[in-house]
């Protein structure tokens, strides 16, 4: 089983916010020849989740 390999055209950024904490969200998000689907670079900063 092989894992598929999306080639990143382009990189976009998408920023949103929780209206409940107020803290701002950065998804990475990459443009492919498959279309758009989230970016598994890792990110530069650790992503703060709800869950610890």
């Amino acid at each position: 089983m092989e894992a598929s390999v999306y080639h990143c055209n382009l990189h976009q950024q998408m920023q949103t916010a929780d209206l409940r904490t107020g803290r701002m969200h950065f998804h990475i998000f990459c443009e492919g020849d498959e279309g758009v689907f989230p970016c598994h670079s890792p990110p530069s900063t650790p992503e703060v989740t709800g869950q610890e």
